[in-house]
């Protein structure tokens, strides 16, 4: 490498020596250039700076090499591997913990979903939950595990109440059922006594009078008995396709006889063409009832109606009179048993009725009348 070269120096004076520590690689990026041909650039690297040697050929010149060096410090200084070293380091821990979260977390989620799926599962009824093997939240395990068992004491507890309180309820009301029977049927009886006794006093004729007497009295008391084991009875229901118009009628021409001895005008007011299904037998005695009932509670000279109409949720049927009515606080109270607003009544009518409209799935009830100036009661039977 006999072609000379010439440094190049920044610095205040004139710099025209070689540095001899740098020498060896300043010869070597020379010699690199020589072989190549080609602008080269060499490097060391301490831990104070860095040395830069870079070496090319003089255009036009193949025999004169140019070559620079310089020297760069670190921007952070002695200090600066050190520190990029703990930034490493602490960047390693950073992720090294991220992933343990991670891990952390995700099973986290995993026991999560367990219990959430345990619950759902146990949807209506509670029921206990392993623990997962967190700490934090087997906490919330066994405090919900707890809730169980004391829900299930609770529960347990008020199945046995409630089975004393039926058993009182029942007993309650076979105690009222017993008393109203017997209220019920003491007043036909007494009658029947005083009327027996004045047959023994008397002539034939008030014998006769007072063996009629004793006979209405029994008819009665037979009605009650037969209402109250037709309550008593479940009511079976066989349904089955029934031509309206002529059913409605048919419930009209058997009622009509009574109706005019009362002086009442029975008549059919909308009857719908058509079938609906329903048990004929148990809804006509039902219907039955309805008439007898609005017959009796309708002065002389007034009118009972029969309707009834069909939509998309079933055959409604409606008897309306205009008789006294029934006040709103009483239209509840007058279907239970043995209650009645007429002195020849058993009071079981109505809640026969109820029985059977419930036994087809419908319902039974006392409407206000259609206009509410004039008197009048409406029962409705609604079966879908």
């Amino acid at each position: 490498m006999n072609r000379p070269s010439f440094p190049t120096y920044r610095g205040s004076g004139i710099k025209r020596d070689v540095p001899e520590a740098e020498t060896p690689l300043i010869l070597r990026t020379l010699r690199q250039v020589t072989s190549t041909h080609a602008a080269t650039t060499e490097f060391v690297v301490s831990d104070e700076d860095a040395v830069i040697v870079a070496a090319c050929e003089v255009p036009h010149h193949p025999a004169l090499l140019a070559w620079t060096l310089t020297r760069t410090h670190p921007p952070l200084g002695p200090y600066g591997r050190t520190l990029v070293t703990g930034l490493a380091v602490l960047l390693a821990v950073i992720v090294a913990i991220a992933i343990a979260l991670g891990i952390v977390l995700r099973r986290w989620r995993a026991n999560l979903a367990r219990i959430e799926e345990r619950l759902a599962q146990s949807a209506g009824t509670l029921h206990p939950i392993d623990p997962t093997g967190e700490p934090d939240l087997d906490k919330i395990v066994a405090a919900f595990n707890a809730h169980v068992a004391r829900t299930a004491l609770l529960q347990h507890e008020a199945a046995g109440l409630n089975a004393r309180l039926a058993h009182a309820e029942r007993f309650a009301m076979l105690g009222q059922l017993a008393a109203q029977v017997a209220h019920e049927i003491r007043n036909p009886v007494g009658a029947m006594r005083l009327k027996a006794e004045n047959a023994l006093a008397g002539d034939a004729e008030r014998r006769t009078r007072a063996l009629c007497a004793i006979l209405e009295q029994i008819g009665r008391v037979e009605s009650q008995l037969s209402g109250l084991l037709a309550l008593t009875q479940p009511i079976r229901i066989d349904a089955q396709e029934i031509v309206l118009d002529a059913w409605l009628a048919s419930r009209i021409d058997a009622n009509r006889d009574a109706a005019q001895r009362a002086g009442v005008t029975l008549d059919l007011g909308a009857s719908p063409q058509g079938t609906a299904r329903f048990d004929a037998q148990q809804l006509a005695r039902a219907l039955d009832n309805l008439l007898l009932n609005a017959i009796r509670h309708t002065p002389h000279g007034g009118h009972v109606t029969l309707s009834a109409t069909r939509s998309a949720a079933g055959l409604t049927i409606e008897v309306a009179d205009d008789g006294p009515g029934v006040p709103p606080s009483e239209r509840e109270r007058i279907f239970e048993p043995f209650v009645t607003g007429h002195a020849t009544g058993s009071g079981l009518g109505l809640a026969v009725v109820r029985e059977i409209a419930t036994a087809h799935g419908g319902r039974a009830y006392c409407a206000a009348s259609g206009d509410a100036n004039e008197p009048g009661a409406c029962f409705v039977i609604e079966i879908p």
